[in-house]
């Protein structure tokens, strides 16, 4: 009878260990299909932003040639709250920022620049890629006019309204150590 329990003891044990191992081995199956499919989803999401990013700023690039009150440019803030409801900001705000970096750092067709927008500077993606061939209205070209010779075939691009802003702003410009304020004049003789 002894033996007879402890062989059931045993084999319980051994049925046990066998559950917990087989169970521990699902979950971790789980676990790494849970995670894989994550990473597929933000890689998907990611590619997703740089897809719809490209698609606006090349869809505003194309309403500035037909309406020169557009501006060619969007705000970068502008963009992200177009794309990502204010609930899932929080939750996408690494995907974002990622997006973001490959734009502004690797994307040759996008420039980042800085705009004042409403009196407050705001960090902007203009489209600046060239217009194709087929395009209604190709680039302007202008002769360039050469000293020596002017039956020369030269050419020079120019890129329609890229790099052009409608004010300067002027950082640094006096060094406040170095500014010497003119003396005043009295009765206009030189003091």
């Amino acid at each position: 009878m002894c033996r007879a329990r402890k062989t059931v003891n045993s084999a319980m044990q051994h049925l046990a260990w066998l559950v917990l191992g087989t169970t521990g081995f699902l979950a971790l199956g789980w676990l790494i299909r849970r995670r894989s499919k994550q990473r597929e989803e933000r890689e998907k999401t990611y590619k997703e932003f740089i897809e719809k990013i490209i698609n606006l700023l090349e869809a505003q690039y194309e309403e500035h040639l037909l309406d020169s009150e557009v501006k060619p440019w969007l705000a970068v803030s502008h963009i992200r709250d177009m794309l990502i409801e204010p609930q899932d900001r929080k939750r996408l705000k690494t995907l974002w920022e990622q997006a973001r970096k490959q734009i502004s750092e690797h994307e040759s067709r996008i420039r980042a620049e800085t705009q004042l927008i409403h009196g407050e500077e705001f960090d902007v993606w203009r489209w600046i890629q060239p217009r194709s061939p087929t395009s209604p209205s190709p680039p302007r070209r202008k002769r360039a006019e050469s000293p020596k010779s002017s039956n020369e075939d030269s050419y020079v691009y120019m890129p329609p309204d890229v790099g052009l802003t409608d004010c300067l702003k002027l950082r640094n410009f006096f060094d406040p150590n170095t500014y010497v304020q003119e003396k005043p004049y009295q009765n206009g003789i030189d003091t």
